[in-house]
């Protein structure tokens, strides 16, 4: 389901869509807006650690969780323009993402820096490297793994005899010229260069002692799981020598950061190996450390099982997209092994009621490892005086990210950062003004309410179509009356309640009520009455139940009563949900 996608194109036409979400409890409780862009939509979130980020999710994800899990309706205006305008919105907001990425990217390598140094101050011997958790020496070798040690010599055959060891020997050296110049002039540019040069040390150790995967580290099938046909396994194969290729090629490049990409092929080399081996796919963990998690108790095992449909629909399709790829292996992997991690997950989260994780867009390989650092003495007085330097440099991005990525109710909130981001694409109002046929400016009177900016949209650009997709439940109960013409009165008095409605099962997280009153509208001041009253008993009632559950009980009736009292004036936000509520699209994305 999704927009029409009709709209009036020609060659010299491209359009865009203005997304409005209407409110429910959870995330964007007031509303939300997004801008649609081909398959992909572009909104802003605000995250747990305080964060106002620019996320972009396809068009399925996002419409599966709004509208699927979190019940709501969603509203779909759509803009004619020219080529040259639609790419230069478009390019305009993947360059914001990048240089999100980049700020975002700039104060996690400050970090490692920071991590680093105070390794080497306090001498601990062993020093965190990124993705060398992914391989670990086994003492038993059973079939499989002699094959990836097979693999692994037979990949060490095309280098020179002596190459490893005389490049181990040789990386010894410049670490130890690296740590010289440390100790006489500490700058953040040679933490850097050492932590790199470390990096490298560790994937030469790795092809050196044939070091294969971590156990923990591998997906291994699922039950369920169809075994690699012929063409699959073809396709396995060349994406194994192009790897191959890949790791021999970064063995000799010159590129600071080859170490961690070395690290990573290498694993991934294995991984597909492995496979070709047991017949079946088999992919590498993905997940960062550390990554949200959530627990899974029997209510939650339902509502993951919807999810679990769509996740598993998509790793299908990934899979399918990745034997499909002639050229770029690449970008298909890393898609589908992101898909496949996310299907692991709820596949094992659901069968043993064990915890999900749950991490954002693409996911890369980076599990840590460690390694000796008994050879190299450093001067601790120095390192001490750059790590305060380091210290003082990480607050002030980190200000400077907290400023820029700060979320404000009426300054700067989902609606008003899209608007603004829309107009920074061009150089002007004037050009706005050519180009979408008006200039929105972002901090008009109101347009901070997601409802009043879609109106506004409506009003003032030259919206070409609308459509209407209703909400989950309303879109079931519309169903029910088209295919019971004779029976809508039966059918409205048991679904306008959550006891007796077949269509809603009653959910802590959507908070004490009785009455739906997303249809009503004349009666919705009577039922906000008895919704208001209704979770007032319950508040009652759950000062007997205080001491037990610590107030949560108390805490979901407020926040009932709370949610009935827009009722009373004839709005409406609660509607129910389908789904986890402190879900994002952007967290649980296939």
């Amino acid at each position: 389901m999704g927009v029409n996608s009709s709209h009036a194109n020609t060659h010299q036409q491209e359009s865009l869509d203005f997304i409005y979400v209407n409110s429910n409890i959870g995330e964007a409780a007031g509303g939300h807006t997004a801008l649609r862009i081909g398959e992909h939509v572009f909104h802003y979130q605000f995250f747990p650690n305080g964060h106002f980020l620019l996320v972009r999710d396809s068009w399925q994800q996002f419409f599966f969780f709004y509208h699927k899990l979190f019940n709501r309706s969603i509203y779909l205006a759509s803009l004619s323009l020219t080529p040259d305008d639609y790419y230069k919105i478009k390019n305009h907001f993947t360059q914001l993402l990048i240089e999100q990425q980049q700020s975002l990217q700039a104060l996690k390598e400050g970090d490692a820096h920071k991590r680093l140094i105070d390794e080497l101050i306090h001498q601990n011997h062993v020093l965190t490297i990124p993705r060398l958790g992914l391989f670990s020496v086994l003492d038993k070798i059973d079939l499989e793994n002699q094959h990836l040690e097979n693999s692994i010599k037979q990949l060490k055959t095309d280098l020179p005899p002596s190459f490893l060891k005389d490049n181990i020997s040789q990386v010894k050296k410049e670490l130890q010229l690296q740590i010289f110049f440390l100790n006489s002039h500490s700058t953040e540019q040679t933490i850097s260069h050492i932590q790199q040069t470390w990096d490298f040390l560790a994937a030469l150790h790795v092809l050196e002692q044939s070091s294969l995967l971590n156990p923990e580290s591998i997906f291994y099938p699922l039950a369920n799981e169809t075994p690699l046909n012929h063409h699959e396994k073809e396709v396995l194969k060349q994406y194994s020598e192009q790897l191959k290729h890949s790791i021999l090629s970064l063995l000799y490049s010159s590129r600071p950061d080859k170490g961690t990409a070395l690290l990573l092929q290498i694993a991934k080399y294995q991984v597909i190996i492995l496979s070709l081996t047991t017949g079946y796919l088999t992919t590498l963990d993905p997940f960062p450390e550390p990554v949200k998690s959530v627990s899974i108790d029997d209510e939650e095992r339902i509502i993951l099982e919807t999810l679990y449909e769509h996740v598993k629909k998509t790793a299908q399709a990934q899979r399918k997209l990745f034997f499909a790829e002639t050229q770029h292996y690449e970008i298909a992997w890393s898609l589908l092994e992101s898909s496949r991690a996310r299907f692991y997950e709820l596949d094992q989260g659901i069968e043993h009621q064990q915890v999900v994780r749950l991490s954002s867009g693409t996911l890369i390989p980076s599990r840590t490892g460690t390694i000796l650092l008994d050879y190299f003495p450093v001067k601790v007085s120095e390192l001490q005086s750059l790590s305060h330097k380091i210290e003082i440099q990480q607050h002030t991005k980190t200000e400077q990210i907290q400023t820029q990525l700060r979320y404000h109710i009426t300054n700067n909130n989902c609606a008003t950062a899209l608007i603004e981001s829309v107009n920074s694409a061009f150089k002007n109002p004037l050009e706005v003004k050519k180009s979408l046929g008006a200039w929105l400016p972002p901090n008009e009177t109101l347009s901070f309410i997601p409802f009043i900016f879609y109106q506004k949209i409506l009003a003032e650009y030259d919206i070409k179509h609308t459509h209407i997709i209703p909400s989950r439940r309303l879109k079931n109960l519309a169903d029910l009356y088209q295919e019971q013409p004779d029976n809508t009165l039966m059918i409205w008095l048991r679904e306008s309640n959550v006891l007796s409605s077949t269509l809603y099962e009653v959910r802590k997280e959507d908070t004490p009520f009785l009455f739906f009153t997303d249809e009503q509208v004349l009666s919705r001041p009577v039922f906000g009455l008895v919704n208001f009253s209704y979770a007032a008993i319950h508040g009652v009632m759950s000062l007997f139940t205080f001491p037990m559950d610590r107030g949560n009980a108390l805490y979901e009736s407020s926040r009932g009563m709370f949610f009935s009292l827009p009722e009373l004036a004839f709005w409406n936000i609660r509607k129910g949900t389908y789904g986890h509520t402190y879900l994002t699209p952007t967290e649980a994305s296939p």
